[in-house]
């Protein structure tokens, strides 16, 4: 991503998901003091040993709360050659968070209704500037626009209106490292990044999974997820 840097209490429900080695692979946004939701292609293949999360820092690095995960949940459904209208999964985190005591970790609603087109966003995320990697976190705002947009992209991928289409012509939009991230818009999370057009270069439209239709989808599966247990 491009955009400004931004500081972690501007977004507090952010978390960096790096793999055992640290290095950040995803984003994923707070759901409550143990869930984080992310996208399920950052999850596809890997098990849980394989994750740590960070939340409270605007390094992705350094500082914040850095945790285990204990296993997560991807959608039944998600097929990253034909369907990415379900590209969401939910993680368990080891242990429980305050968020209460901490202005920078704090969960974001989940939006309950699609956002019109024209509807201004927030995206924010580690992912890569240009062709370079960033331990800062960055944010940039983008319009929601119309799906035909990102079909026009994307036609490698099977698209369709059940997804979110955001960008803005000229500005920047979510690039590698910046999957899972969230896009926020009037105080609630209305999407999770999903795919996009090669970076750096700059088109009309990323995609996003819709987390206003996928919205019964994580809040029952934020609930199971805590019931699972580890073998």
């Amino acid at each position: 991503m491009g955009g400004n840097a931004i500081s972690i209490e501007d977004t507090p429900w952010i978390a960096a998901i790096l793999n055992e080695r640290g290095k950040q692979n995803c984003g994923g946004a707070i759901y409550d003091d143990r869930v984080i939701v992310t996208a399920a292609h950052c999850l596809e293949g890997l098990v849980p040993q394989d994750l740590r999360v960070r939340i409270g820092s605007s390094n992705k690095t350094d500082g914040g709360i850095l945790l285990n995960v204990d296993r997560f949940i991807i959608h039944k459904d998600y097929d990253k050659k034909s369907n990415f209208s379900v590209d969401i999964g939910v993680l368990l985190l080891s242990s429980s968070i305050n968020l209460k005591d901490n202005a920078n970790v704090k969960p974001i609603e989940l939006a309950k209704t699609a956002p019109d087109v024209g509807t201004q966003a927030f995206l924010s995320g580690w992912g890569r500037t240009g062709y370079g990697e960033t331990d800062v976190l960055k944010g940039v705002t983008i319009d929601i626009v119309d799906m035909a947009l990102c079909e026009e992209e994307h036609p490698q991928d099977k698209l369709i209106n059940e997804l979110l289409c955001a960008g803005r012509l000229g500005s920047k939009d979510a690039c590698v490292g910046d999957s899972g991230s969230p896009l926020v818009a009037n105080g609630k999370l209305i999407g999770v990044v999903s795919t996009g057009p090669e970076c750096p270069h700059n088109t009309v439209g990323g995609v996003y999974a819709n987390v206003a239709v996928l919205h019964d989808w994580i809040v029952a599966n934020a609930k199971v997820i805590r019931n699972l247990r580890n073998y």
